[in-house]
């Protein structure tokens, strides 16, 4: 992983984006689909990797897979 938890805060929602605040008062911009229930206050960690997202359902059978030597 190459960005974990960093805690970040919803300081404001528009139409088209999220503004998020980290703890240190830098901003981070995102399209608002990316979180289309967020609202203003929300507080989350957001991390950062360097391989592509799965889903939890891909991700689980993986574990399993691996843990049963398949």
């Amino acid at each position: 992983m190459l960005l974990p938890n960093l805690k970040v805060t919803v300081a404001e929602v528009t139409d088209a984006f999220l503004l998020l605040k980290t703890e240190q008062g830098q901003t981070i911009t995102v399209p608002k689909n990316l979180m289309p229930g967020a609202s203003e206050g929300m507080q989350f960690y957001l991390a950062a990797d360097g391989k592509p997202l799965v889903s939890a359902d891909t991700h689980a059978k993986d574990v399993l897979n691996e843990v049963m030597g398949k």
